[in-house]
């Protein structure tokens, strides 16, 4: 009899713990949220760290970069963002993987969500005056090393590397209030879900 009830009080205990523990965590979700309501940044990115302590998993960067941002220099005009988690005016957006295409607004028309490719800069004539393939990828070599260092003393690079403003809009975005629209381009992700109603029974 005594036994038993050691027992009950064993799995009551742990119960309580169980709940105890569920209390903690939805405060501590409720305090989270509460934190980034009606502000603007990102609150939870993709990451790749291993480790037991707070700072091994940053919330708004990686070992790639802030946001998850990482190199597909292999594809033409791709920029890689991960999945990430942002606060816009204190609206939580959450994305798929992304991996946009660099584009700017049409500068042509006036078309919701219309856009067009940036376009590169002018080759330096230093590199384009080399007499042999060889000797342009040389050259253009040490106009890389030269912005990579912020050196421009021996190259000039300001004229040729540019820098390009990116910003982040957040939205549903639906064709006649029944199909979600991918909101920009990319050839490497997109939705698995044409309505809402799909995405949601995922």
């Amino acid at each position: 009899m005594i036994y038993t009830k050691e027992k009950e009080i064993e799995r009551l205990q742990k119960e309580i713990g169980k709940l105890s523990r569920q209390v903690m965590l939805q405060q501590l979700f409720i305090e989270e949220k509460i934190r980034s309501d009606g502000d603007s940044g990102l609150k939870q990115t993709r990451i790749i760290n291993d480790g037991t302590k707070p700072y091994h998993f940053p919330t708004t960067r990686s070992k790639r970069g802030v946001a998850a941002i990482h190199d597909h220099s292999h594809m033409k005009r791709t920029i890689g963002v991960g999945e990430f988690v942002a606060v816009l005016n204190g609206v939580e957006f959450r994305t798929r993987h992304n991996d946009p295409e660099l584009r700017m607004p049409s500068t042509t028309s006036n078309n919701f969500l219309e856009t067009e490719e940036i376009p590169f800069p002018d080759v330096p004539p230093e590199v384009t005056q080399k007499p042999t393939e060889a000797g342009q990828v040389q050259e253009m070599r040490e106009w890389f090393r030269a912005f990579n260092d912020q050196n421009h003393t021996e190259r000039d690079y300001r004229k040729y590397f540019k820098p390009v403003l990116c910003y982040l809009e957040g939205m549903w975005v639906y064709d006649n209030y029944s199909h979600i629209l991918e909101p920009f381009l990319s050839d490497r992700h997109q939705f698995d879900a044409s309505t809402l109603m799909i995405s949601k029974r995922k």
